[in-house]
């Protein structure tokens, strides 16, 4: 599932603020487990970090949320609209998939997730 905290891009660009998503830990863990036991996973959109917003989406609390919940699949995007940003925030995206203590990075193949070792 991708874009799990899109609108927190455009609310951190207008107005300079994060809300704590503690408050929407109970909901967020919910989807979560659903998205677990349906066999799909979660992606971390690096774009972030050559935005305003400067962390990941979902940010590192929510990645580590995901893990704790038993989330295996996690893929890392970056969302290049343009093509000086291909790539350009994907190691940090990983950085962030990693320390929330995932040894794997989920690709697919014929719609089926590979795990690769990051």
């Amino acid at each position: 599932m991708g874009h799990i905290t899109y609108p927190m891009r455009y609310l951190y660009e207008q107005l300079q603020i994060y809300p704590n998503m503690n408050l929407f830990k109970e909901p967020i863990e919910r989807l979560y487990k659903i998205l677990i036991e349906r066999g799909r996973g979660i992606e971390v959109n690096a774009s972030g970090f050559f935005q305003t917003i400067g962390r990941s989406m979902p940010d590192l609390d929510l990645v580590k949320l995901y893990k704790q919940c038993g989330g295996e699949i996690i893929t890392v995007g970056c969302d290049a609209h343009y093509l000086r940003h291909i790539g350009c925030a994907v190691k940090l995206g990983l950085d962030v998939v990693k320390s929330a203590g995932f040894d794997y990075i989920t690709t697919y193949e014929h719609r089926q997730p590979q795990f690769k070792r990051i």
